[in-house]
């Protein structure tokens, strides 16, 4: 009997796991570099608030790759502040993964700096003293 519920349990498990993943309409297929994504849907997502380093730049790979270990094949949240999209038509968001800010963190591990761009500045004040603390504990590109 025991084992009866416990399988029923796990099959209502693996079929609710299985509905999240159906229904994630932000879901990271593929990192561009340390600042920019490529949703499933084929969208461009830009960083708000963050600037990595360019291709060919000294932590560049780093910065993408931990980009890539944040949200690749996460169902993401996406947060926009006052513009929609930059010049190059990529749409600007702050992004989620697991409950956890991608944008401030990338900036407080020290993969990317604070840049502020235009008038999305929601977090601009927080994104500038997370800056501060990894300069200050020297951590990635401020090594």
């Amino acid at each position: 009997m025991k084992i009866r519920i416990l399988f029923l349990l796990l099959l209502i498990f693996i079929a609710s796991c299985d509905q999240t993943i159906r229904n994630c309409d932000n879901m990271a297929a593929r990192i561009i570099d340390g600042d920019t994504i490529v949703l499933s849907d084929g969208n461009k997502v830009r960083l708000i608030g963050i600037n990595a380093p360019e291709k060919g730049k000294p932590y560049s790979k780093i910065a993408a790759s931990e980009l890539g270990n944040m949200v690749l094949n996460k169902c993401l949240v996406l947060e926009k502040d006052a513009s929609d999209k930059d010049k190059y038509g990529r749409l600007l968001r702050y992004v989620y993964a697991d409950g956890k800010f991608v944008n401030e963190m990338m900036i407080e591990n020290g993969f990317a700096k604070a840049f502020i761009y235009g008038n999305d500045t929601k977090y601009s004040e927080k994104f500038k003293l997370d800056e501060e603390s990894a300069r200050k504990n020297r951590l990635g590109i401020w090594e």
